[in-house]
């Protein structure tokens, strides 16, 4: 599929098979497009170190932040949310890594600020 972003064309597999399946969502992201609607053609292939480091970018531009408190909790996800997909990651696993951090001695509030960040 092909599609125009910022004036540039993107190229995107549709997974289809038939073309004229491909064409209907060309259509659809083309519409989205026109009303002002944001067109995510890969939200559900995020990485969590793609959103980490959109974060980290984040912090360092608006300095809302302190970094080193950023990366030393950014650290504690890192070890366990590492290479997932964002959009595979749940309510159990966050459950799965609170019991995790309380094993390792962490206090409630601690890990509440890293799942914060």
């Amino acid at each position: 599929m092909k599609y125009y972003a910022n004036g540039r064309p993107v190229r995107e597999s549709t997974r289809v098979a038939k073309e004229s399946e491909a064409r209907r969502i060309l259509k659809e992201r083309e519409g989205r497009l026109a009303t002002g609607q944001p067109v995510l053609p890969r939200a559900d292939r995020v990485r969590y170190e793609e959103v980490t480091n959109d974060l980290r970018q984040h912090y360092q531009a608006t300095g809302s932040r302190d970094m080193v408190e950023v990366e030393g909790r950014l650290a504690h996800l890192d070890h366990v949310f590492a290479g997932r997909r964002v959009s595979a990651i749940g309510q159990p696993d966050v459950t799965t890594y609170v019991l995790h951090r309380q094993t390792k001695g962490a206090a409630n509030g601690t890990i509440n600020r890293e799942l914060g960040v």
